[in-house]
């Protein structure tokens, strides 16, 4: 045998060999793509059931802030009413020079 023969022989051994390292890494590469999938997956229904919760809440939010309910809590429930112009008294405060 020649070095030629040898190198060739040595040759096909190392690509015979690569072909199921290569098919092991393409399974391990799958597998983990699969997984990294499913929680991507996982995440995004997260993240919707986030977000409906949170236009939930915008409208509850809404709703808890419209002027007609604010009104009607302050006089029916806290028997609250609306005070006459002439009643308001302002007061301002000007020219103080208190520590300096």
């Amino acid at each position: 045998m020649n070095f030629k023969q040898i190198a060739h022989d040595f040759f096909i051994c190392i690509i015979s060999l690569s072909i199921p390292a290569l098919l092991l890494v393409n399974t391990l590469q799958s597998r983990r793509y699969a997984e990294l999938l499913m929680e991507t997956q996982k995440i995004e229904k997260e993240q919707y059931k986030v977000i409906e919760s949170n236009k939930r809440l915008i409208a509850s939010i809404s709703i808890l802030e419209s002027p007609g309910r604010i009104d009607s809590l302050a006089s029916d429930t806290l028997q609250m009413q609306k005070a006459d112009p002439e009643d308001i008294v302002r007061v301002e405060v000007t020219g103080s020079k208190i520590g300096g």
